[in-house]
């Protein structure tokens, strides 16, 4: 039978109350969930909505060739979402809606989806007329609770065995937390002289820039500003004349600490430049703090502002909110007490931490295998068990 026989669109339009706060959903890739995005209140909500309701077959227009689909929970009966999320009401005389969210998930279905999506780069949009011609054979309503018990005693295996891969990754992200404090804690310890970052190096903020797609030549935001260096995918282009006017200094040198200056969740994410970045020049939302090598290793003021000892300084430079951004100053930053040995402990100190972060990447890179092991262990026995019924 055809989607259209087992769907039918139920996207009743809300009238927004500027006084009400409204849930809005967000419905995540690879079939990964549909949660909350967040809350709003009306006189924040400027586009069309309409109301899911519990058990809603919820499908984005835009990445339903991503598998972003799933049912909508009951603690989302009642939110909104935009025009850019169909809701489906699922005739459970046909096909029973925990059913039908199990075969949505599968490899086959998410293709179907893709070949029903059109559009140019950028535009790619499910079309609904589409969608609804896509063909399933489902079995009996009795079968559908035989697949469906099936799957769910093998499930919950599956999520134990996803919830032991991120308490993994938390445990190595908190034991290399831990061996900062511990290293930058014991030099204040021993009475080591703690010393304002302008005392040795400058501080410097990016410039904002004329954007400019096509042009090849990329500038530094906060989201290249990664805690392990620099990530250019994030990226984007300059105008090639602003660039060429751009005083050198805001260009990136060899030993270079990059601190993200603005950005809930962002700000004081810090890392020392990578060959990959020098020479790019770095936009107003960067800070840069270019040290004086013959008193400090560069590396070594990274991992201090990237331990708990520095994060807590940070924390307490913030500026003002103004609007809805929290701002991390030159001025601010440069005042920051660093604990300041000799070069010699310096060196000793980085080579360590050094040491055990590499151990700490391999770990993470080991999670990251775990974790595909796994995904690939749900997708390979729900495949199993709708070849049939997406034949």
């Amino acid at each position: 039978m055809k989607l259209r026989e087992i769907l039918k669109l139920d996207r009743a339009s809300v009238t927004i109350n500027p006084f009400d706060t409204y849930k809005q959903i967000c419905v995540r890739l690879h079939h990964k969930g549909v949660i909350i995005r967040g809350e709003k209140m009306g006189q924040e909500i400027r586009s069309k909505q309409y109301l899911a309701k519990e058990n809603h077959f919820i499908i984005s227009r835009i990445d339903a060739r991503n598998g972003a689909m799933g049912l909508v929970p009951h603690e989302l009966d009642g939110a909104i979402v935009t025009n850019d999320f169909l809701l489906y009401k699922i005739d459970e005389t046909k096909v029973l809606s925990k059913y039908f969210d199990y075969l949505t998930s599968t490899k086959n279905f998410v293709s179907k989806c893709a070949q029903s999506s059109m559009g140019t780069t950028n535009r790619v949009r499910l079309k609904p007329e589409r969608f609804l011609e896509i063909e399933i054979s489902p079995p009996s309503l009795q079968e559908q609770k035989k697949v469906i018990t099936r799957i769910e005693q093998i499930d919950p295996r599956i999520k134990k065995a996803r919830i032991l891969s991120e308490e993994v990754k938390e445990e190595t992200s908190q034991l290399f937390s831990s061996v900062l404090y511990e290293n930058f804690n014991s030099l204040r310890e021993k009475g080591v002289e703690s010393q304002a970052i302008t005392s040795f190096a400058t501080t410097l903020r990016g410039r904002g820039p004329i954007y400019q797609p096509g042009s090849g030549k990329i500038i530094i935001n906060q989201k290249c500003v990664r805690w392990n260096g620099i990530n250019t995918n994030y990226a984007k282009e300059v105008n090639t004349i602003w660039l060429q006017k751009l005083p050198r200094k805001y260009l990136l040198q060899k030993n270079d600490v990059l601190v993200n200056s603005t950005g809930e969740g962002t700000i004081g994410r810090t890392c020392l430049i990578t060959p990959n970045a020098i020479g790019i020049p770095f936009d107003s939302h960067v800070l840069v703090i270019r040290a004086q090598t013959d008193r400090v290793v560069p590396a070594f003021i990274s991992f201090f502002l990237r331990s708990p000892i520095g994060k807590v300084a940070i924390e307490s430079s913030k500026g003002a909110k103004t609007t809805k951004q929290t701002e991390l100053g030159t001025r601010k930053l440069g005042d920051i007490l660093v604990p300041i040995p000799s070069l010699s402990d310096q060196r000793r100190i980085v080579v360590y931490l050094k040491s055990i972060q590499e151990k700490v990447d391999e770990l993470k890179n080991l999670k990251k295998e775990s974790k595909k092991d796994i995904d690939k262990l749900s997708i390979s026995i729900l495949d199993k068990e709708f070849v049939r019924a997406l034949n």
